[in-house]
């Protein structure tokens, strides 16, 4: 999938216009009346209300949610500005703010794989970097660092800090920069995109600083800068070295991407892939799941990683030999999720790992006292009496789940692999539910059409919907695949015994003789019909 498509179908990208052209920071009203913009910078960089950390937090974030991604925040229990953010006795004095340091990214083109998807753009376009505007961006598009200038007098030396607002993290610390050369000053740390990904718009922010002359970092200093986090004292810091100002303010708003995400689940800082899922999942539109947990404020929190690792097969279908390697893959949602059957097979029991959106995931704390249902349902099913969009068919059924451990759960209906009788490509659901108390397997298994073969039994027509409804289950966490008939699902038909010319005939090369001319267009018997297109829910090993 496009990346820049991706991020625009779902939500993530701000578009790059809208906003500036009101900003008193815009290039044109900033060299008319210079005065106007500074001035309203330094009347936000003050306002409690402006970023996500201000106001608004204590409203949306309580005690039991301070590890949830959106709501972590290194002072929860501080109503923050920008600039109490930075300074934490809120002294800043706004009329020292006498320039505007402009800042310029540029965009480029490139690829990366997160959340087990790859993602590409190729558009390459400048960023000019506005704090007044409303415009929000992504890591991806600041990964690399941007161009700096500011007005300065001949021999002035200057110190620029890049600075993340809401986690406070220093990205960037440069000092003895002659002039605007930021390209000569010392570097203490070198420049680190903006790696938020939450949901929050946080702000970044580039502080100048004037130098009474040449610094000399002292190594405890070093030391300290170099953990790059909130133990560093910008207030002691200026008056140890003697900085003035800031002098000039900018700052940028970032919201996450998948890209910042797939960096802070490698880290073990947080994960949150489920959310980039989430707003994937909202497109489905499933009838057999209600309404309500399809909506468009509904987030899933739990990310579910499933891996198959599926040995090397060999097969005769159709009188051609096929040879699957062997391979071990997790299910992709966020790209095009095709897997061959084959490698879904039913001896091929797929692994759940599961892990919530939170900061710093920890299984035993965030699964702790909870109790889950996974739910595996294919709504495609071509024939009704066996499943439809409403009432889908039954791959995979476990309840009780504790520990958030799929394996400690009790098996309602094992896992059996798909291959679709048709030759419409079907969808796969992997639906984790939370459970408000223990859930009794045989009452949750009866939900099935009783009328259903015994090959079936406990699969057919599973009124997903009404167990969902009836037992208070919420959802919070999905996952899929798409999957379609191949060569693997007619080597499964033929093995169990249906005729090679009535599961090959459409196969191009396929030229083994059939009984009777008359065999290809006979109407099968409903047995048949019943063994033939729905033994496909049986797969071999």
């Amino acid at each position: 999938m496009d990346f820049l498509d991706f991020l625009l179908a779902f939500g993530f990208l701000a578009q790059t216009i809208q906003g500036f052209e009101d900003s008193p920071c815009a290039e044109l009203k900033r060299k008319a009346n210079i005065e106007k913009c500074l001035e309203s910078i330094g009347q936000q960089a003050k306002d409690k209300s402006l970023f996500w950390f201000g106001e608004e937090y204590s409203s949306r974030c309580d005690e039991d949610s301070l590890y949830i991604a959106d709501c972590f925040n290194p002072r929860p229990r501080v109503t923050d500005s920008l600039i109490s953010r930075v300074y934490s006795n809120g002294v800043f004095d706004d009329a020292a703010l006498d320039k505007f340091i402009e800042v310029t990214y540029s965009q480029e083109s490139g690829s990366y794989f997160a959340c087990e998807n790859d993602f590409e753009t190729t558009e390459e376009s400048a960023i000019t970097v506005d704090p007044l505007s409303n415009n929000a961006y992504t890591p991806w598009q600041l990964r690399t660092a941007p161009v700096y200038r500011w007005d300065y007098d001949e021999g002035d030396l200057y110190t620029l800090i890049f600075y993340d607002v809401g986690y406070m993290f220093i990205k960037s610390f440069i000092i003895n920069i002659p002039g605007s050369d930021v390209s000569n000053g010392e570097v203490i740390l070198s420049y680190e995109g903006p790696m938020n990904p939450t949901r929050n718009r946080n702000p970044y922010v580039f502080m100048l600083f004037k130098q009474s002359g040449y610094l000399r970092i002292t190594p405890d200093w070093r030391n300290i800068l170099y953990q790059r986090s909130s133990t560093f004292d910008q207030t002691e810091f200026d008056r140890q070295f003697n900085l003035t100002g800031p002098l000039a303010l900018n700052w940028i708003q970032v919201t996450g991407d998948p890209y910042a995400a797939e960096h802070k689940k490698t880290t073990g800082y947080m994960n949150t892939c489920p959310y980039f899922v989430s707003e994937a999942f909202k497109s489905h539109q499933l009838e057999f799941l209600p309404e309500v947990q399809q909506s468009a404020h509904h987030d899933l929190i739990v990310y579910i990683n499933v891996t198959f690792t599926s040995p090397a097969v060999t097969f005769n279908s159709c009188c051609s030999v096929y040879e699957y390697p062997a391979a071990t893959f997790s299910l992709n949602p966020l790209g095009n999720g095709y897997i061959q059957a084959a490698y879904l097979r039913s001896d091929v029991v797929p692994m759940v790992a599961l892990s919530m959106a939170t900061a710093f995931p920890n299984i035993n704390r965030d699964f702790k006292d909870k109790l889950l249902t996974l739910m595996v349902l294919d709504g495609d099913v071509p024939f009704p009496q066996f499943g439809d969009k409403a009432e889908p068919f039954l791959h995979w059924l476990v309840v009780n789940i504790y520990d958030g451990n799929v394996t400690k759960g009790q098996t309602v209906a094992p896992y059996v692999g798909p291959a679709p009788p048709d030759s419409k490509p079907h969808t796969y659901h992997y639906l984790l539910f939370e459970q408000d108390y223990v859930l009794h397997p045989s009452e949750i298994g009866a939900y099935a059409n009783a009328d259903c073969s015994h090959l079936f039994k406990g699969r057919c027509r599973y009124k997903s919907k009404t167990v969902i409804q009836n037992h208070n289950l919420q959802l919070i966490g999905a996952t899929w695949h798409v999957t379609a008939n191949d060569e693997y699902v007619r080597y499964v038909y033929t093995s169990l015994g249906m005729p090679w010319c009535d599961v090959c005939k459409n196969v191009e090369g396929f030229a083994s003789p059939c009984a009777t001319a008359d065999s290809i267009n006979t109407l099968p018997s409903v047995l048949s019909v019943f063994l033939w297109i729905f033994i496909y829910m049986i797969i071999a090993s």
